[in-house]
């Protein structure tokens, strides 16, 4: 494990522990808030980098504990595939819940955090037809200063079709993903050649 990654997993536990002292005195009032999540981090070859898990809210009484077991039917797992690590997050539900299919193009998944990692589930309005990973499609900072990340389903995903293949459009930060870079190149941003122009491209890198 890297020394650059060991610090992000101290500071994001240091952030999940003032987040969890006060959210977990919330109830978890609609029934797609996840009361418990995990987070694992591969590199590319597929090695475990840094796994985290943080309680989110409270189940109410009328509903089981927030289980600890991640084989409970109620857990929710999703591969997500981005330009800096593979991850798997895990989402424990008060209840079950029964998403349905996406349509084609819509948006899967919404994830935000301060750091490196997700520590909240946005939205998961739907869920994909093929138990394939998530494709990266949006990455974006809010108003409120947290980083935002939008995944769509693998088979929206075109695969880009080699190296310097344009795979995204920058904006202040704002990246909009267009396809995927084949196994062993990443999407980078062009910035270093055009420092001072308004908007970027990310382009297939080795």
């Amino acid at each position: 494990m890297s020394p650059q990654f060991v610090l992000v997993l101290l500071l994001l536990a240091i952030t999940c522990h003032a987040h969890v002292l006060f959210s977990r005195s919330l109830g978890c009032t609609i029934s797609t808030r996840p009361c418990r999540l995990r987070v694992t981090a591969h590199n590319f070859s597929g090695s475990s980098v840094g796994t985290f898990s943080t309680s989110t809210c409270s189940c109410s009484l009328d509903q089981d504990e927030c289980s600890e077991d991640w084989s409970d039917p109620r857990v929710i797992s999703r591969n997500l595939l981005s330009g800096t690590y593979n991850m798997t997050i895990q989402m424990m539900f008060c209840v079950r819940n029964n998403l349905r299919q996406c349509a084609n193009a819509e948006i899967a998944l919404v994830v935000s955090s301060s750091l490196l990692l997700p520590t909240n589930l946005v939205s998961q309005p739907c869920q994909c037809s093929v138990a394939l990973p998530l494709m990266l499609k949006r990455s974006w900072r809010g108003h409120d200063f947290l980083n935002y990340h939008s995944y769509v389903c693998n088979n929206d995903m075109p695969v880009c079709s080699g190296v310097n293949a344009q795979c995204a459009d920058i904006e202040d930060g704002d990246a909009t993903y267009s396809c995927v870079c084949p196994p062993g190149l990443t999407c980078r941003s062009n910035e270093a050649e055009e420092p001072h122009a308004p908007f970027h491209t990310g382009v297939c890198s080795l």
